[in-house]
């Protein structure tokens, strides 16, 4: 048996199209295992506040507020008042659910689980971001070697998702999609070969093709009612999707069928997929407008990455990501350039400001004593944060509807305890009214920020929509129940016979099982 356990993780799907297609007989695999797996709906309560988290939550099995991982690609640091990649050293290694069960003995193989830290481990073979959606650190392997040798076998993937919104708009849709698909078929091509290797306690394997493929293949004139009654006639415009869905579906089936018939089952939607509807890209200017913040991204900032972006498609993408990660000197400055790394943050002028949160929009206070260069009390914080809520709740669309959904204040989510460098207002804005990019109020006038900006070409956005199905012994088939992503890790180390360690907050998805009898 090459794989006792076995995860397959889907990077964005959205879970209505699947299991659509698969009853139709399109994703013949996925079907198959459905039926013999029990079905869980998850909750994922960070999609609707601190939604880049969702994969720190899943790996690590504690929820955002506690690891504090909400947003990698460009995440406050708390000592310099800048947002910033997040370093690999403040990756949080010994949490994750594979270094878990390492230690535990257990024999791992882990591929291109996103923002995965990457730290020598004799009991686990790793391989990190050969392809999927977000680059952070660059393609690296445990052992160093392996990585040569399966860039040898299997290729170079042939689109490199850095470069995903420039090529969308160069080449289009049909390209995104050929790349894609080759893409998968190249990754289920390394995975088996690694499987094929020995017998594994746990290979846990993530497809970040469906990921890339939620924001570029996602059809621009798809409404939320048009997916929910798809017509035969509209069909035409899903079949990009469909495609990959189905190359991922022949990857599923082969890997499952090689893990062999013993094998614990487990695959899961980490989120899903939807119209991208806009609306926080309007809080930079909101706030300028009302004399908080300099707003704006700084003069130039998207142009430096276009000009890095152009720059990066003639050079071999790992000769950047080989640069060395230091603080200072040439060297880093040329692989910030490269990696566009272009920070923005607060000033000693700023009374508040953006932060970048995806779907959710994030306002930070600049507290003195806690902020670098803070200039409010607490005092005038509190005041500030209402003075806030009242003008977001009075911003309106052009026919006069209002635009914000809910606001919330971090503190009262999350408690007086959690990461310092969370936002202080969590704004999501409403999905009913179509794409979000004007809005008016009296003290902020007319505001028009478009969701399609020069460095970000998106059709499709992130949605709650998570899912797992679990074929093994303690979950009979057809079985239903609810959970939450907090319960994934949990529920591999307890198919791994391995104990949860007391940083995970949830339960083994078996629980979940019996609390529903």
């Amino acid at each position: 048996m090459p794989a006792k356990t076995l995860v397959i993780g889907l990077d964005s799907i959205n879970a209505t199209l699947l299991e659509r297609w698969a009853d139709r007989g399109c994703l013949p695999n996925v079907a198959a295992l459905r039926a013999r797996a029990s079905v869980f709906r998850l909750d994922a309560a960070c999609m609707d506040t601190l939604p880049g988290a969702i994969w720190s939550d899943i790996i690590y099995g504690q929820d955002s507020a506690r690891h504090g991982l909400y947003f990698h690609p460009e995440q406050l640091d708390v000592q310099t008042g800048l947002t910033r990649r997040v370093p690999q050293d403040q990756l949080l290694a010994d949490r994750t659910v594979w270094r878990t069960a390492s230690t535990a003995g257990r024999r791992c193989a882990v591929v291109d689980v996103p923002f995965m830290p990457l730290v020598p481990d004799d009991n686990c073979v790793q391989v990190r971001e050969y392809a999927v959606h977000d680059i952070s650190y660059g393609f690296g392997t445990a052992p160093p070697e392996l990585g040569a040798e399966l860039v040898a076998r299997h290729g170079e993937p042939p689109l490199h998702s850095k470069s995903c919104d420039t090529e969308y708009e160069r080449k289009g849709t049909e390209f995104i999609c050929r790349a894609l698909l080759e893409r998968a078929q190249r990754k289920t091509s390394l995975l088996s070969d690694l499987m094929g290797r020995e017998t594994w306690d746990l290979f846990f394997a993530v497809y970040g093709e469906s990921h890339c493929g939620s924001h570029y293949l996602w059809p621009r004139q798809a409404s939320g009612d048009m997916l929910h009654t798809e017509a035969e006639s509209a069909m035409d415009v899903w079949e990009p999707t469909r495609m990959l869905y189905q190359r991922i579906d022949a990857g599923i089936g082969r890997l499952v069928a090689e893990a062999g018939p013993e094998a614990g089952v487990i695959l899961f939607i980490s989120h899903g997929v939807g119209p991208y509807f806009g609306g926080p890209q309007l809080l930079p200017e909101f706030l300028r407008r009302l004399e908080l913040s300099d707003g704006r991204e700084w003069p130039g900032r998207w142009r430096l990455r276009q000009l890095a972006d152009s720059v990066r498609r003639k050079i071999p993408v790992r000769l950047v990501s080989d640069l060395p990660l230091a603080s200072g000197g040439a060297i880093a400055s040329v692989r910030r350039f490269l990696g566009a790394e272009l920070h923005r943050g607060a000033n000693a002028r700023s009374k508040a400001f953006a932060m970048p949160n995806n779907r959710i929009g994030a306002i930070r206070l600049n507290i003195a004593g806690r902020d670098p260069h803070g200039c409010l009390s607490c005092e005038e914080a509190r005041a500030l944060a209402e003075t806030l809520i009242h003008e977001l709740k009075r911003l309106k669309a052009p026919d006069g509807t209002p635009i914000v959904h809910s606001i919330q204040r971090t503190a009262e989510v999350f408690g007086n305890d959690a990461a310092a460098w969370l936002p202080d207002l969590l704004v999501k804005f409403r999905t009913d009214l179509g794409p979000i990019e004007r809005c008016h109020s009296p003290a902020v006038g007319h505001i028009h920020a478009p969701n399609a900006r020069p460095y970000y070409r998106r059709a499709g956005d992130h949605v709650p929509q998570s899912r797992a199905w679990i074929s093994a012994p303690e979950y009979p088939p057809g079985r239903q129940s609810r959970g939450d992503v907090l319960d994934l890790a949990p529920t591999i180390l307890d198919l791994a016979g391995v104990a949860r360690p007391a940083h995970m907050t949830g339960v083994p998805l078996r629980a979940r099982l019996a609390d529903r009898q």
